[in-house]
């Protein structure tokens, strides 16, 4: 461990301790002698002497207090240091976060039915929306922030994504300010503004529509050169609508360009590939194909058990009992437990993306 010397280490130590007091939010030395393990008296005589002390259980109470190092604590001005990793984090990420500036639209499916009651078609349960990712300037730096309208058919969302757009030069471009044309007085339910996070692996956008809902969507950030980010499939935590509201999960596309294409395959690739089973039909065609085989129960009977001719009317109704059963246990055991969207589930949904970017082959 690198050391200044005893002096220098003390004075450093108590100017960090009301950096770290401060960060932590605690209000006197009393609560903050309580959590590092020490009397009240200890810690006026460390700010007296400006003595060291010794790791246990100081340093180790207050290592819980800081993701700073004892090194660090001892040697640095935590404040000054703080404040360089900030200014150094938000130049060096400056062209990272503009990748994401821009205007996307998305698609999901409606959340207004329950589990397992939902009789529409995929395509008749999708919903639209559109969402802006922009900056504000604060100070000498920017604040990252979105807006979203949720809640559109195709054609409003299309509506809007052309109001947001104006021909300049031969080419397709923002408005300044676009994020404005978001705003949605009539629907102030499906109107939701917040901000945008980036950490290493991951991209949270949490936006409220006021004290009515809050959404959280997650995304992976992927490793890309290109200048702009195109989209990608994300998992979004929010209240349901409908005539009962909960809380809900569901998967959320993003595309900065509107999706050309069939309703049906945007559905398809929501569900991550996955099919929705529908028994009824599949019951009845096994139902007719068994009527002549021979019935056994999915337990094998006893040799010598004693059977009795079953009319066609029970041979029917046990038929589709056994069938019924099959297939639920089978649809169980592939439902979604974890709703996860593997690198490789966002993979796809960006060479689906890549195919309606303007200009590109089809």
């Amino acid at each position: 461990m690198r050391l200044t010397d005893s002096k220098a280490a003390g004075e450093n130590l108590i100017r960090n301790l009301d950096y770290i007091k401060q960060e932590n939010k605690i209000h006197s030395d009393k609560e903050l002698a309580a959590k590092l393990g020490i009397s009240t008296s200890s810690l006026a005589a460390l700010r007296k002497e400006h003595k060291v002390p010794p790791i246990f259980p100081f340093f180790q109470q207050l290592l819980q207090l800081t993701s700073f190092s004892i090194e660090e604590i001892l040697n640095e001005d935590l404040a000054l240091k703080a404040e360089e990793n900030r200014i150094s984090a938000m130049l060096f990420d400056e062209a990272e976060w503009n990748k994401y500036l821009g205007l996307y639209c998305m698609y999901y499916f409606k959340t207004t039915a329950f589990k397992g009651r939902e009789n529409k078609a995929d395509r008749e349960s999708l919903e639209y929306g559109l969402l802006a990712v922009y900056r504000v300037r604060k100070g000498s730096s920017y604040v990252y922030q979105c807006r979203a309208d949720f809640g559109l058919h195709m054609d409003e969302m299309m509506e809007r994504y052309e109001m947001c757009h104006e021909d300049h030069l031969q080419a397709r471009h923002l408005k300044k300010d676009f994020q404005s044309i978001l705003l949605n007085h009539f629907q102030e339910d499906r109107f939701y503004e917040g901000g945008i996070e980036l950490t290493s692996g991951n991209v949270f956008i949490t936006a409220d529509s006021g004290s009515r809902d809050r959404i959280t969507m997650i995304l992976h950030r992927p490793d890309m050169r290109s200048v702009r980010y195109i989209g990608g499939l994300s998992t979004a935590v929010s209240v349901s609508k409908g005539r009962i509201s909960c809380p809900c999960m569901q998967l959320i596309g993003l595309s900065r360009y509107p999706i050309r294409a069939a309703e049906e395959e945007i559905a398809r690739r929501l569900l991550l590939g996955f099919p929705q089973i529908y028994p009824q039909n599949a019951i009845e065609d096994l139902t007719k194909a068994l009527e002549e085989a021979p019935l056994r129960s999915r337990s094998a009977a006893s040799k010598d058990q004693e059977t009795f001719p079953l009319s066609e009317r029970n041979r029917r109704y046990i038929l589709n009992g056994h069938l019924t059963s099959i297939i639920n246990e089978t649809v169980e055991h592939n439902l979604f437990r974890v709703v996860k969207v593997s690198s490789r589930d966002d993979d796809d949904w960006y060479h689906f993306l890549k195919h309606f970017i303007p200009g590109s082959p089809a």
